[in-house]
């Protein structure tokens, strides 16, 4: 059941149902609702959540594949760097990609 896959991803991403609410532009009362089963999601309120979390339309919808459309990872970085400044969201990238050349530097390929 959806709610059920709704609830299961609220908790995967560590938010009470308050917060999960919030992000999502719902009071808690009404987001309880829909969580218990006593509302059922809308088609569009679905894309919401699933576009503010990265949650996978077709897990949420279905059950059928994995709970996010990223990594846990990923959407944490996209949740973090909405609050950043434009600046810091350049120096972010910038760390990234240092970051990305220092793993590349370490990892030899195995055939040498």
């Amino acid at each position: 059941m959806m709610f059920k896959r709704l609830r299961e991803a609220r908790k995967f991403l560590g938010l009470n149902q308050t917060e999960f609410a919030e992000k999502i532009g719902i009071t808690q009362a009404a987001y309880s609702a829909i969580e218990s089963g006593g509302t059922p999601l809308s088609g569009k309120r679905i894309k919401t959540i699933c576009a503010i979390f990265d949650i996978s339309e077709k897990w949420l919808r279905t059950g059928e594949g994995d709970i996010l459309d990223s990594s846990h990872y990923i959407s944490k970085l996209k949740n973090i760097s909405k609050d950043l400044t434009e600046e810091s969201q350049k120096y972010l990238v910038i760390m990234a990609e240092n970051l990305l050349n220092l793993q590349k530097s370490f990892i030899t390929p195995k055939d040498e």
